[in-house]
């Protein structure tokens, strides 16, 4: 069976290195067959502030990664950390995209906890960085990789897996080459 996977770049620059890292990850894929979809935010057109007193209709640009990521079996969050979280266009589309009725349902809970409405789907985040990997790690505990994966797995998506790049700002054109290659690798696994 061909796997489906929806790859998402949350990075609000076009061409940025974000980008080339979710390009990579696409060639991988497709080089063991995938059906792949990719959609970069910066393209879409909605209002990423969620306005939770009012109803707020979800633009069409949304419908359509709602539909992408109900087609997909594994969804791919490419994004850049920025003061210790996603860019404020990722956090944006998720808090508009991945709503109740959608990403789960607040009404039929287990142990207190909403029912995810995205199982049977698997994620991976790749997220870089301007720090050093073990400040990420070690310091700071991984804020933004907890994140996500508590947010993801509340929606019933399992395993989550992430890959971090640090020092990226001060990366060489060889490290970056390494760095898309790794990422190749990771899409022709397909995870």
């Amino acid at each position: 069976m061909t796997k489906r996977i929806i790859v998402i770049n949350g990075h609000s620059i076009k061409n940025s290195f974000c980008e080339s890292i979710a390009r990579s990850y696409i060639q991988g894929a497709k080089e063991s067959k995938a059906e792949i979809k990719f959609i970069n935010l910066y393209d879409l057109k909605f209002d990423p502030v969620f306005i939770s007193k009012k109803k707020q209709p979800l633009e069409k640009n949304l419908k359509h990664v709602q539909e992408s990521i109900k087609w997909a079996d594994h969804i791919v969050f490419v994004y850049p950390l920025w003061w210790g979280d996603m860019p404020a266009l990722m956090k944006g589309f998720l808090d508009r995209a991945f709503i109740p009725g959608f990403a789960y349902d607040p009404k039929n809970k287990t142990m207190g906890l909403p029912k995810g409405l995205l199982k049977g789907k698997s994620a991976r985040a790749i997220i870089t960085m301007g720090a050093p990997l073990p400040v990420y790690k070690l310091i700071f505990r991984k804020p933004a990789t907890k994140i996500i994966n508590i947010a993801l797995k509340y929606c019933g998506i399992k395993p989550v897996r992430t890959t971090h790049f640090g020092k990226i700002d001060s990366s060489t054109e060889q490290t970056r080459k390494q760095i898309l290659s790794k990422v190749k690798h990771l899409g022709s696994k397909l995870q």
